[in-house]
């Protein structure tokens, strides 16, 4: 059975944030970014989206109860202040408003963007998918794959780019030379973007920093992916050949050169993906990764970071901490109380925990305190 509330929302961040905490120290660590590999961490992303996107206590968790000085003010903070029309307003309640607040100011924002983008590109793109050596190029990397790719030439665009999760366009600089095998592996780089789905992944990303717009962790979240799909795409165009990959590192270098002196309209980050990003860090891990070919992958680190994070997943729906305070009563044993130990029920169906006149906790049911005796308000 699953059941949302903020013992929930409080382990999935907490889980999601100790991943994030780990893939970062991967990428920090060069060598360790090599052993591991990129796949690896693209599939600890994909859990830790996962924990985002379902913050919810299954039926077969355990309870961790905090201690008193934890559980006393998280009591607080959940306990109503006001009941108006039987629905009580706590402190959460508040944060929860204000929690919606902020996705419906950047879902409307992001809708304005996508909008916005689209109307731009159509009104100074110069569609060449047509024109040769464009036509007969994208036909053979796509290959019997369905092509719906349109390729548009910009003014105002620094490196090349593809945009569109359902249809799909390729936008080229007009300012960049690109001919030969530059302009394969430009082509066949975006191309494979979108046969990946790439950028169905990054769509979902930032839908998920949307929703969670107030963690922090989302930002490093969106910076990391950005990084391992490229990686992937890098990978998929070499596979691990020496004289491909110098091939293709002499075209990510010739982009990243001609992108110093070109004009750039500042594209929206989350709608596209770029050949060579503004990021030199990310460009010379690129360039390790295709160096260093698969040959320093390290099977024993691999399984033990796998393991390190299964355990932080599983363990985030296997258990949950809960603000339950019993002023020193063993809570792991029976739950008899004290006498002095009372429920009040709320206009809202939750239930005020008191020890004497003491507030202890607000709950949304009696489940852990089976015998106190219901007073009334």
């Amino acid at each position: 059975m699953l059941n949302y509330s903020f013992a929930a929302v409080l382990m999935a961040v907490l889980a999601s944030n100790l991943i994030i905490v780990l893939i970062a120290l991967c990428f920090r660590r060069k060598g360790l970014l090599l052993s591991v590999g990129y796949k690896v961490l693209i599939a600890f992303l994909l859990l830790t989206l996962v924990r985002f996107v379902f913050p919810f206590e299954l039926g077969i968790s355990t309870n961790i109860y905090l201690p008193a000085f934890l559980s006393v003010p998280l009591s607080y903070f959940r306990h109503p202040f006001l009941v108006i029309h039987g629905f009580g307003i706590s402190m959460w309640t508040l944060v929860e408003c204000v929690w919606l607040l902020g996705i419906a100011i950047l879902l409307r924002k992001f809708i304005q963007e996508n909008i916005s983008f689209r109307r731009y590109i159509n009104q100074h793109g110069d569609d060449v998918t047509s024109r040769e050596p464009y036509a007969e190029l994208l036909a053979r990397i796509c290959g019997r794959r369905r092509n719906r790719f349109r390729i548009l030439k910009i003014d105002d665009l620094s490196v090349p780019c593809v945009a569109g999760v359902l249809h799909p366009v390729i936008l080229l600089p007009k300012a960049m030379t690109l001919t030969g095998d530059n302009l394969y592996y430009t082509l066949s780089h975006e191309v494979s973007h979108y046969y990946h789905r790439d950028l169905a992944i990054k769509f979902v990303v930032r839908l998920m920093s949307i929703v969670y717009w107030w963690n922090p962790a989302c930002k490093l979240l969106k910076e990391q992916i950005d990084l391992l799909l490229e990686l992937r795409v890098d990978d998929s165009l070499t596979g691990g050949d020496r004289e491909a990959s110098y091939a293709y590192l002499h075209t990510l270098l010739h982009v990243a050169e001609s992108s110093l002196t070109a004009a750039d309209h500042k594209l929206p980050g989350d709608m596209v993906l770029s050949l060579s990003p503004d990021n030199e860090g990310a460009l010379s891990r690129r360039f390790e990764m295709l160096y260093a070919g698969k040959e320093k992958s390290n099977a024993f680190l691999t399984f033990l970071l796998f393991f390190v994070v299964t355990a932080i997943y599983a363990g985030s729906y296997l258990v949950t901490f809960e603000n339950h305070h019993m002023n020193g009563v063993d809570t792991e044993g029976t739950y008899s109380v004290p006498a002095d130990f009372y429920a009040v029920e709320n206009e809202d169906g939750t239930y005020d925990i008191y020890c004497g006149n003491k507030l202890l906790e607000t709950v949304d049911s009696l489940e852990y305190y089976p015998t106190v005796p219901i007073q009334n308000q």
